[in-house]
């Protein structure tokens, strides 16, 4: 009875803090392919502007944010 109870109260800590984590990582990567959406659809653009490097450096942080927000939630599941 006692585990169950203690059980009880440790999924209820991690849940909320797995799903803020999941909050967290589903909009890194909105984010990220939102950008790139808008990268892709105004590519001539960007060609035209000579800003391709730039681009590609913005989509790299938003991927790289997206990574770390991902692997710190597969981190808490892990637990």
């Amino acid at each position: 009875m006692l585990a169950g109870v203690v059980f009880a109260g440790i999924t209820m800590f991690f849940r909320k803090q797995l799903k803020r984590q999941q909050k967290d990582v589903l909009a890194a990567d909105g984010n990220s392919r939102a950008y790139m959406q808008e990268s892709i659809s105004s590519i001539l653009t960007l060609k035209a502007y000579g800003v391709e490097g730039k681009s590609t450096e913005k989509a790299d942080d938003f991927a790289q944010i997206y990574y770390q927000k991902r692997m710190k939630r597969n981190a808490l599941r892990a637990v």
